[in-house]
C-alpha cells in the first residue's frame, strides 16, 4: 500500500499483493513474494522507491520473515528510509493485520509521528536487519 499527503490529508495510491506459495508459513528465501507486491504498489501509484518517505514494516518479530523483510527493504529502497513496525502495539491481528496498519500508518503520515522502534541490530542474525534506518 502506497499512501500520501497530497492533495488530501492521506490517499491511498497503490496496493500490491502478492501468495507467496513457497511454504505455508515461511517466506521465499529471497522474498520474492514481498517484491511483487511492493513493486505492484509502487507501479500502481506511479513511484519510484526513492518516492517513499516511510516504511511501515510487516515485522513479526520472526527472525525468517525479520532477516527477509529487512533484506527486501534493504535491496528496493536502501539505508534512508525511516521504518518501523506497529506489532508492538497492537500484536499480530492476522487477517486484520493490513487494515490495521494502515490505519496506523495514516495517523503516522497525518500527525507526522513515526512511532518509536527498539533498535533491533543486536537481535539480529542477519547484519541487514542492523542498516534499516528506525524511525524514531
Amino acid at each position: 500500500m502506497v499512501l500520501t499527503r497530497e492533495p488530501q490529508p492521506v490517499a491511498l495510491l497503490g496496493t500490491g499483493e502478492s501468495s507467496d506459495a513457497y511454504h505455508i508459513s515461511a517466506p521465499h528465501p529471497q522474498g520474492e513474494g514481498a517484491i511483487n507486491a511492493i513493486n505492484q504498489a509502487l507501479n500502481a501509484a506511479g513511484l519510484k522507491p526513492d518516492d517513499v518517505g516511510y516504511i511501515n514494516l510487516h515485522g513479526t518479530a520472526t527472525p525468517l520473515n525479520d532477516q527477509i523483510e529487512s533484506q527486501v527493504v534493504h535491496d528496493l529502497f536502501g539505508e534512508a528510509v525511516p521504518c518501523s513496525s506497529t506489532k508492538h502495539l497492537t500484536g499480530h491481528t492476522l487477517g486484520a493485520a493490513g487494515i490495521t496498519e494502515a490505519a496506523l500508518s495514516w495517523l503516522i503520515l497525518t500527525h507526522d509521528l513515526p512511532l518509536p522502534a527498539q533498535d533491533f541490530s543486536r537481535y539480529a542474525p542477519d547484519p541487514t536487519l542492523g542498516r534499516l534506518r528506525c524511525a524514531a
